[in-house]
C-alpha cells in the first residue's frame, strides 16, 4: 500500500476523476467500481469504509446504494 497515494485518493476523487461523474448522483455500480479501485490503491479497509461513508451520504439524498457482494474482498471490511 502506498501511503502517499492513499492519503490523497478518496472514493470521491476516483469517481470524479476516473469516471467523470458526481459521487452523489452517479449510479450505484460506479460507486462499487470506485470502491474496488480504491481498495487496489489504499487497501480493502479504506475502500470499504469510504464506500460505507458515501452510501450514508447518498442514502440521505434518497439515492440507491449497494453493499459488497457476500464473501468478496470488501465484504468483511465493510461490516467491520
Amino acid at each position: 500500500m502506498n501511503s502517499k497515494a492513499s492519503s490523497k485518493t478518496t472514493i470521491d476523487t476516483i469517481i470524479s476523476s476516473y469516471y467523470g461523474a458526481d459521487p452523489l448522483s452517479c449510479d450505484a455500480l460506479t460507486v462499487e467500481w470506485a470502491a474496488a479501485r480504491l481498495a487496489d490503491v489504499a487497501g480493502e479497509t479504506v475502500g470499504a469504509k469510504s464506500w460505507k461513508r458515501l452510501n450514508a451520504r447518498r442514502s440521505k439524498l434518497g439515492k440507491y446504494t449497494t453493499i459488497p457482494r457476500y464473501k468478496s474482498r470488501l465484504w468483511d471490511a465493510y461490516w467491520a
